[in-house]
Parts: structure tokens; C-alpha cells; sequence
């Protein structure tokens, strides 16, 4: 319930977030709050490789391939839109 609320508060702008290339992540309430953790490890666990994810999007434009016309255009899309925040 505890992330379902924030998410809620998040969309309403009444909580901040650690921002990534792609998202936000909770600051606080989670197993890797700053509070237990130090701050190495907390930006260890929400690095991301842009190496790592430019192989996967690769990875994914193979796999979507296969389906040709049939592949819903909101997943080439979003695979799209990933990229573009890589670049």
C-alpha cells in the first residue's frame, strides 16, 4: 500500500523521487533507503548502464521483428522512446 500511496502522492506532486534516465524511484520507505544504507550503495543499486540497456533496446528491435504488422505500435514506440533518452 505503501508504494500504491506514493505512486498517488507522486502523481499529485506532494513527494519527490530519485531521478534515473528513465524514471523516478522512491526516496524513502524502501530496503535501500539512505537511512539503512549508505549512499554508495543506494547509487549502486539505482545506476543504470547505458551500455546495458542500448544492447537490450537492440535486443528487443530483434525480438519485435518477428512479429512484423502484428506488433502493437505502442510497444515499438515505447522501445522508441527509450532510445531517444539514451541519445
Amino acid at each position: 500500500m505503501r508504494v500504491l500511496k506514493w505512486i498517488v502522492d507522486r502523481a499529485h506532486g506532494t513527494v519527490g523521487a530519485h531521478e534515473s534516465l528513465f524514471a523516478g524511484c522512491r526516496r524513502r520507505g524502501t530496503s535501500i533507503s539512505p537511512a539503512r544504507h549508505s549512499q554508495d550503495q543506494v547509487d549502486a543499486a539505482l545506476a543504470i548502464s547505458e551500455s546495458e540497456w542500448r544492447v537490450e533496446l537492440d535486443s528487443q528491435a530483434e525480438f519485435f521483428a518477428q512479429f512484423g504488422d502484428r506488433l502493437p505500435k505502442a510497444l515499438e514506440l515505447n522501445r522508441q522512446m527509450l532510445l531517444s533518452r539514451l541519445d
